[in-house]
């Protein structure tokens, strides 16, 4: 689930249609909160922290709305963290 995740957040990075990351936030949002909870016992307290940062970043209820150079960064970074996530805590 890890993988797909950081693949969407790695495709985010491109410029793409705007109604493209409507989507994107919804999925992500119930991806990330799944890993979060899939994990949990398994993950210490700054890796839940960085899950709930992103839960709070990429929420659909309230978007924030950053330059779009931020968001290419924060995608790339969190889609590498998650490739980190996946590697690190094998199912």
């Amino acid at each position: 689930m890890e993988r797909v995740i950081a693949l969407l957040y790695f495709v985010a990075a491109f410029p793409l249609p705007e109604s493209f990351y409507d989507y994107f936030r919804v999925i992500v949002f119930i991806g990330v909160g799944f890993i979060l909870l899939n994990k949990w016992v398994k993950l210490n307290t700054p890796h839940i922290a960085f899950l709930i940062g992103v839960l709070i970043i990429d929420n659909p209820f309230i978007p924030f709305y950053f330059p779009i150079m931020v968001w290419i960064f924060l995608d790339i970074i969190i889609g590498a963290y998650l490739i980190y996530l996946s590697t690190k805590f094998k199912s």
